[in-house]
């Protein structure tokens, strides 16, 4: 089950809050986490923690020059879901920007 971790809108230090995803991937290969927090709210230093506590597979901005026709899709609202499956397939956490403009289209 996927859990989605919220940060407030300001530059103060994230408030997270975990809650279970809405509905799941029949293939189980939906992202453990998915980190809702903008810009300068610590998502660094929360992908530095993921990395120490064993996670590998994290979506975050470094990785979206790989996926800009997907995420062009998604923007075009071409199959978001499958664009979204696509680019998080195989993620243990997605992060950063810009999947927290789309957290609730991702669960």
């Amino acid at each position: 089950a996927t859990s989605f971790i919220t940060a407030p809108m300001t530059t103060s230090s994230p408030a997270m809050t975990s809650s279970p995803a809405l509905s799941p991937d029949p293939d189980g290969d939906d992202p453990e986490v998915i980190c809702v927090g903008l810009m300068r709210t610590g998502l660094q230093s929360l992908h530095r923690a993921f990395s120490i506590l064993g996670y590998s597979e994290i979506y975050d901005q470094e990785r979206i020059s790989h996926s800009y026709e997907l995420w062009n899709d998604v923007m075009q609202n071409r199959d978001p879901t499958k664009a979204f499956r696509s680019m998080f397939g195989g993620c243990q956490i997605v992060m950063g920007m810009p999947t927290f403009c789309f957290w609730e289209d991702i669960l």
